[in-house]
């Protein structure tokens, strides 16, 4: 099966208030907050990734670290790698009942000694440009491309995430959806199909989490 990767750059906060539920005592650095978000191309992403038999479909992923003391969702996002709050990162998308639409995953157990370099490596990547073209192998990064190479440096240079190649197209009608192909006119190239890469569905799908709690 082929995957799309990425999380648009359009896709911003909106107001509101954080969910009730969310715990943030439950934290711990290195955790994963995978989200829904609403925007056309978050859209797209989620019809061609997502799994049939899964509940949840995600166009977006953060690693959760501290930062003065406080937890941050730490994300590829806009036009760089950067810091953003928890309460904002939540508040950007919310299902029709206004359910923050996120789930708050960890790794298992046997691969959490992973998490220290994991976290040292994505936190030098704080200010690097956002991968706007989603060709992985640049020095820059869309938010599962920051991820996928965060753990590779953890293993020493081996992959931990997979790498499949990307479709940009419907797949109801095998062609590509208008959303990208006016985003790729944009920016005067060609769409990268069947190009390498990875997404926020493929990489909460490779069953390496534990869901500590599910928001939507």
């Amino acid at each position: 099966m082929a995957f799309v990767v990425f999380i648009s750059p359009f896709c911003f906060a909106q107001t509101g208030l954080i969910s009730p539920i969310l715990n943030e005592h439950q934290f711990r650095e290195g955790d994963f907050i995978f989200q829904d978000l609403d925007c056309d191309i978050c859209d797209a992403i989620e019809i061609v990734t997502r799994k049939v038999s899964s509940p949840y479909s995600f166009s977006h992923v953060a690693l959760v670290v501290k930062i003065n003391e406080q937890f941050v969702a730490l994300e590829a996002i806009g036009d760089k790698v950067q810091i953003t709050s928890i309460k904002q990162f939540v508040n950007r998308s919310k299902n029709e009942q206004g359910q923050n639409k996120i789930v708050h995953a960890r790794l298992k157990k046997n691969f959490l000694p992973l998490t220290e370099k994991a976290i040292a490596f994505a936190k030098m990547q704080i200010g690097k440009p956002y991968d706007d073209a989603f060709t992985y192998g640049q020095e820059t990064y869309y938010c599962s491309e920051l991820i996928y190479d965060a753990y590779q440096y953890a293993q020493n240079g081996k992959p931990f995430f997979e790498l499949s190649p990307m479709t940009f197209k419907n797949p109801a009608t095998n062609t590509y959806f208008d959303a990208w192909k006016k985003y790729y006119e944009k920016l005067g190239m060609p769409i990268p199909e069947g190009a390498p890469g990875c997404n926020p569905n493929g990489i909460f799908e490779e069953e390496k989490f534990d869901v500590i709690q599910a928001y939507y």
